[in-house]
């Protein structure tokens, strides 16, 4: 995964993109930042599994989805504002609310132990 690429991909996301990467080293497919929160949402009111954490490495929220999951979201979505092998971009119907979002990272961060490499 480039780490340079997804730090400015989330610092340009206005909350509208869920941005997913591919990382080879446990070959699902993760999610950063705001757009963690975006594929949580979606994850919550579909009824899927995913695990979130919070990377050190990052400085970021993560949320990890199987393929299975991922499916699921492309089939259910019209905006697909780019797809490679390692990246896939998606708008959202609705941007996220932020203070939604710093919760649920405040939550991460006190209640889940981080991951070190992702």
């Amino acid at each position: 995964m480039d780490t340079q690429a997804i730090t400015i991909d989330e610092y340009n996301n206005d909350g509208s993109f869920i941005n997913l990467y591919m990382n080879e080293s446990i070959g699902e497919w993760c999610a950063y930042g705001f757009s963690a929160y975006g594929l949580l949402l979606f994850c919550k009111s579909n009824g899927y599994n995913a695990l979130q954490s919070f990377s050190k490495g990052m400085q970021m929220p993560c949320l990890i989805i199987t393929k299975e999951v991922l499916m699921q979201l492309l089939q259910n979505t019209t905006d697909i504002t780019e797809q490679t092998d390692s990246h896939i971009g998606i708008r959202m119907p609705e941007k996220i609310t932020m203070d939604a979002y710093r919760g649920w990272v405040k939550t991460l961060k006190g209640k889940i132990p981080e991951v070190y490499k992702m």
